[in-house]
């Protein structure tokens, strides 16, 4: 007989769930984000030195995560400010 927990499903599911959160596929080059947020190469690298941007280094090469990319474009998007009323 299978004896399985409610645990031991939901520890299978959050290993299933961090295998499949960070593919490869997800990762994208500096080529691929700039682009992209329409920055250029000095200015992405600069970011990422600063620690404005989360990246990975491999050697000389930086690998940025999609829901980074996302994340960092959610933290610096700004309300639009209400429409000018005429006081005449």
């Amino acid at each position: 007989m299978l004896d399985i927990s409610i645990r031991n499903v939901y520890i299978i599911y959050r290993m299933n769930e961090a295998r499949t959160e960070n593919t490869v596929s997800d990762l994208m080059t500096v080529k691929e984000v700039c682009p992209w947020l329409r920055l250029s190469k000095s200015l992405l690298y600069g970011m990422a030195a600063r620690g404005e941007i989360t990246h990975i280094k491999l050697g000389s090469k930086m690998l940025f995560k999609r829901k980074d990319i996302e994340e960092f474009l959610r933290r610096n998007t700004r309300p639009a400010h209400a429409p000018f009323e005429d006081q005449t």
